[in-house]
C-alpha cells in the first residue's frame, strides 16, 4: 500500500512539474498570435500528463518479448498481459493516482487561497482578523495598481484546463472497461473540477473586461 500510495503521489508531482515545464516552454517559444498560443499549450501539457499517467506506468512494466525480441530489450518488465497480478499492481495504482489527482483542484485552490490571504494581511499590517472597519482603508499599497494586484485575483486561464479534463476522460475511457472503478473516479474527478472551477470564477479569478 506504502509503494503505490507513493507512485502515486510521485506522479502527481511530476505532472505539476510537466505541466509548468510546458507552458514556460512554449510561453517562451511564443507564437503569432494568443489563439494558437493557447491551443499549443492545450496540446502540449494533455500530451504530456497522458503519456506520464496513463502510459508510463503501463510501458515501465510490460514485458514486449512476445511482440519483438529487440522491444524486449529495453520493456523487460514482469507483466506479458493483463493478469490477475498487473491489475492488482498497476491497475490499483493508476486508480489510486486517478483518486488522488481528482482532489487536487481543491488542494490548489486552498494553497492560493492561503497565499492570496497572507498577501493581504502584511498589506494591511495584520489587520486582516479585526472589523472590517478598522482594516478596509489600511494598506500599504501606494498606487492603485499595487492594490489591485493584492486584492483582486488573477486572470481566469482555462487552456491547461482543458488538458487536465481531457487528461481524466482519455484514461478513463483507455482502462475502464478492464477497471470498472475508473468511471465513478473519473466522475468523481469532473464534479469536483466542475465545482472548484464554479467557485473560482465566482470568488477567486478576475475576468477579462468584456
Amino acid at each position: 500500500m506504502l509503494i503505490t500510495n507513493g507512485i502515486s503521489y510521485l506522479i502527481i508531482g511530476i505532472n505539476i512539474i510537466l505541466k509548468s515545464t510546458t507552458v514556460s516552454l512554449i510561453t517562451w517559444i511564443g507564437y503569432d498570435t494568443k489563439s494558437v498560443m493557447m491551443a499549443k499549450i492545450t496540446n502540449g501539457v494533455f500530451i504530456a500528463l497522458f503519456f506520464n499517467m496513463g502510459i508510463l506506468l503501463v510501458l515501465t512494466n510490460a514485458n514486449l518479448w512476445d511482440v519483438s525480441e529487440a522491444l524486449s530489450n529495453v520493456f523487460s518488465g514482469t507483466y506479458y498481459d493483463y493478469s490477475p497480478q498487473w491489475y492488482a499492481t498497476i491497475g490499483s495504482t493508476l486508480v489510486s493516482t486517478m483518486t488522488f489527482n481528482a482532489w487536487m483542484p481543491p488542494i490548489y485552490e486552498g494553497i492560493a487561497n492561503g497565499i492570496a490571504w497572507l498577501g493581504r494581511a502584511k498589506d494591511s499590517g495584520w489587520r486582516c482578523c479585526k472589523p472590517k472597519n478598522e482594516r478596509i482603508y489600511h494598506t500599504k499599497s501606494t498606487q492603485i495598481y499595487q492594490y489591485l494586484d493584492v486584492y483582486t485575483g488573477p486572470d481566469h486561464i482555462v487552456h491547461y484546463k482543458f488538458s487536465q479534463v481531457l487528461t481524466i476522460a482519455y484514461i478513463t475511457m483507455l482502462y475502464g472497461i478492464g477497471l470498472p472503478m475508473l468511471f465513478p473516479v473519473g466522475f468523481l474527478a469532473l464534479f469536483i473540477y466542475w465545482a472548484t472551477e464554479r467557485y473560482q470564477i465566482a470568488y477567486t479569478y478576475q475576468l477579462p473586461p468584456k
